[in-house]
């Protein structure tokens, strides 16, 4: 009875709501002491999604590893597609692409939609559409962008088949995230004003936090600067309130962004330093190369001869997303170093860094 009503407290209280966390919690005291047991395979799968959102992106790993090393002591099909899944989204933010693609794979080559009925799956949306979500967003990150957009296509098709509301709102999420990054903004905004209301129907808070910052971003984007701002600000302001950690640099870097195109610099680069701070925190790393890159640009606007401490947020941005194999990032931020470095007449220098980094995309 925890288990099943363990998913039903996610949807419409959040991850992180004091009755999520008491409500697994005590259904592992009623798996007893051996922690053997297959009863604990779905009470791990709860508590991962209430640790790894309340505390961060790591928070959760060490539950999963333990998931995964009970499922296959069991031999427990639908747990092993689980701990890989949970795995694979852990790596997703921590910015392991490699890790994430390896157990994300896993995971669907595995998953059998007859097992669909465990209660491993009971606090999660349905996994085949929320694992190729993920992986279409690694797919982008790794810079293969023509992938990436078919499969995230094919992802939320699958995911209005099911007209299954929660999976929906969840996949429409991830789905403006592949299309925000790829700076799609009017995209972004169909897919964050099919959230909204949908939310809103099923009570669902965290999504619906979700929706309206990313609904606020696009609309700033597409043209109604001041309206999309406090939008991101009210969206944040309930991921607080939420108690949520997981997202909130990259949610962060969004609402400094519009901060620098504002002109309000200073706020950007105060909310950016919160971002890092978080990162550096929790663990949550896949938007870095970004923050340090949108930090670049809010110290170039404010302080457009002295470019300094920008050309080493920029550098920073380079070694992370090499680190992290994301070549999308690299990308990214070598496009602004050597804009940078070309108003300071360094062409050559600009030309040279910015040359191999876009001759390896080939899609």
């Amino acid at each position: 009875i925890r288990v099943a009503l363990g998913g039903a407290l996610i949807a419409v209280r959040g991850y992180v709501a004091p009755e999520v966390g008491k409500n697994y919690g005590r259904a592992r005291e009623l798996c007893g002491t051996s922690v053997e047991t297959p009863r604990l395979l779905p009470v791990l799968t709860g508590l991962y999604q209430y640790h790894r959102h309340s505390s961060g992106a790591n928070a959760g790993r060490e539950i999963a590893q333990e998931l995964l090393r009970l499922a296959e002591r069991h031999g427990d099909a639908a747990a092993i597609v689980m701990g890989h899944r949970l795995l694979g989204s852990s790596s997703v933010f921590c910015g392991n692409l490699a890790s994430a693609v390896d157990h994300l794979d896993q995971a669907d080559a595995l998953y059998n939609p007859a097992d669909g009925v465990s209660p491993v799956f009971q606090a999660m949306t349905e996994t085949r559409t929320a694992l190729r979500t993920f992986i279409a967003l690694v797919q982008l990150w790794q810079g293969y962008a023509d992938r990436a957009l078919a499969c995230g296509t094919e992802a939320l098709a699958a995911a209005y088949d099911l007209n299954h509301a929660y999976t929906l709102s969840h996949v429409l999420y991830l789905n403006c995230w592949l299309h925000q990054v790829r700076g799609e903004s009017h995209i972004v905004r169909d897919r964050a004003s099919a959230m909204l209301p949908l939310t809103v129907e099923h009570n669902y808070p965290i999504l619906l936090a979700h929706a309206k910052i990313l609904h606020g971003w696009a609309v700033a984007a597409t043209g109604a600067p001041e309206a999309g701002l406090a939008q991101v600000r009210d969206g944040i302001g309930d991921e607080r309130s939420l108690g949520m950690r997981l997202h909130l640099p990259c949610f962060l870097g969004l609402l400094a962004e519009l901060l620098t195109k504002a002109g309000d610099w200073n706020e950007a680069l105060a909310v950016l330093g919160e971002a890092l701070a978080i990162v550096d925190a929790t663990g949550e790393r896949w938007f870095e190369p970004e923050l340090h890159r949108l930090k670049a640009e809010a110290l170039i606007a404010s302080a457009p001869g002295d470019s300094a401490e920008a050309e080493a947020s920029l550098g920073r941005a380079l070694i992370v997303a090499r680190e992290q194999g994301a070549r999308f990032w690299e990308l990214r931020a070598a496009t602004s170093l050597a804009k940078l470095w070309r108003d300071q007449g360094r062409r050559r220098e600009a030309g040279d860094l910015l040359t191999p980094v876009y001759g390896w995309f080939t899609e």
